[in-house]
């Protein structure tokens, strides 16, 4: 909870040029805490690809 304040304050500190270099950081972290735990619980993978098996025909 005091980290997310943290960055909040951190935020509203920066000028308008450095808020977008923040965002993007705080975006590729996110998105690399997302892919290790998709890891974790073994999913195939964090492209979205669809993955099924083939169906047998009805006819």
């Amino acid at each position: 909870m005091i980290k997310n304040f943290e960055v909040i304050i951190t935020f509203l500190s920066l000028q308008s040029q450095n808020k977008k270099l923040f965002i993007k950081i705080l975006f590729a972290e996110v998105a690399q805490l997302v892919e290790h735990n998709l890891a974790k619980v073994g999913v195939a993978g964090s492209n979205l690809v669809f993955r099924s098996k083939k169906s047998p025909s009805l006819g």
